[in-house]
């Protein structure tokens, strides 16, 4: 069960207001259960979560409108928090360690806003060691519907694996992240919004697709910051 589902929406919006001012303390873990101090208006308070295997959830907040039962704006920017924890690692064992220096697409920061799960990565090992895939398509172009055009790696496969229809998976991107993507077999499609943040999830085929596209960075190391006129002009 998504959290946000428990919360009023008058509640969620001021928690996550909280969690994106930075008002939640370094969260403290032991096993299953968070704790942390979330600074409110004036005062500050204990919040205490336990979050079980199967996504349901024990909370304690120690202000006044917690202790009349009630789930409180306190509670919700820790569980922000906690995704954003979470989150971060398990982006963070998604190329890390290869070093990028001189390169114009860093794929390690590149999805730096992405969640790929340990499972999803294994099964995308497995597709892109085994060459489960074919119909490779990687191009250098340019975002043209931004304001100032920037160059973007586009690419696509497609996987051989429960695909009976032969569509093809993509991946967009520029070297500020991961632009759109989409996975026809698991209907999954991530795009960066501009006016809100949000973490991507990532199904196996496009980590397998991403790891393909890393390959091709590392060999061919593609992009650099000529702007599109400046394209014009050299061709």
């Amino acid at each position: 069960m998504d959290w946000k589902q428990l919360f009023a929406p008058n509640i969620l919006l001021r928690g996550k207001r909280y969690f994106e001012e930075g008002r939640v303390d370094v969260l403290g873990k032991n096993g299953i259960k968070y704790e942390t101090t979330v600074f409110g208006s004036g005062n500050s308070y204990s919040v205490e979560i336990i979050k079980r295997p199967n996504d349901t959830y024990h909370m304690f907040c120690n202000c006044p409108y917690a202790r009349d039962g009630n789930r409180c704006k306190h509670m919700a920017p820790v569980l922000y928090a906690i995704d954003d924890k979470e989150a971060k690692e398990e982006q963070s064992k998604l190329f890390y360690g290869i070093n990028y220096d001189g390169y114009y697409f860093n794929m390690y920061e590149i999805i730096k806003d992405c969640i790929a799960s340990d499972s999803n990565i294994n099964k995308a090992k497995q597709i892109y060691e085994n060459k489960q895939y074919e119909n490779i398509s990687i191009a250098l172009g340019y975002l043209k519907s931004s304001y100032n055009p920037i160059q973007v790696l586009s690419s696509s496969f497609i996987v051989n694996e429960n695909n009976p229809n032969r569509q093809a998976t993509s991946a967009v991107i520029t070297k500020n992240g991961l632009e759109r993507s989409y996975c026809p077999i698991c209907e999954n499609y991530v795009e960066t919004v501009y006016y809100y943040s949000y973490r991507k999830k990532l199904c196996h085929h496009q980590i397998a697709l991403l790891y393909v596209v890393n390959d091709y960075v590392l060999k061919v190391n593609p992009g650099d910051d000529t702007s599109l006129s400046g394209r014009a002009m050299l061709e």
